[in-house]
């Protein structure tokens, strides 16, 4: 399987600033990932900061924000973190609070569970 993309609605919190992307899904990655440059065209707040740690073992600080995310029709506000990265990824915290996974076979992401409430 090679690399997964996905089409992406990410904006604010309150959906004020959207934009419509494909990023990159990652499912080594823990957190979804967006550079300043994104951070600031959707005008995310910064709320923090935390380390992350990349594949090759070195910790770095990354910013915390919060940020809408839809994909494939599901839709939550999700943390992600605000880092140099050269191309916005979408990690495994991501898809898991949207109840999705990668396919093996067919690169495609698909539900692993219903995604609606209970009252």
């Amino acid at each position: 399987m090679g690399h997964v993309y996905a089409d992406v609605s990410i904006a604010d919190p309150r959906k004020t600033r959207i934009k419509n992307l494909k990023m990159l899904v990652d499912t080594g990655a823990t957190h979804t990932l967006v550079n300043q440059s994104l951070a600031k065209e959707l005008g995310l707040q910064i709320l923090g900061e935390s380390y992350v740690t990349l594949a090759d073992g070195t910790r770095k600080e990354a910013g915390v924000s919060l940020a809408f995310i839809e994909i494939n029709g599901r839709s939550e506000i999700v943390r992600i973190r605000v880092f140099d990265v050269d191309e916005p990824v979408i990690g495994v915290s991501t898809l898991e609070d949207l109840g999705l996974c990668v396919d093996p076979v067919s690169g495609k992401l698909t539900p692993t569970r219903s995604f609606t409430a209970r009252a």
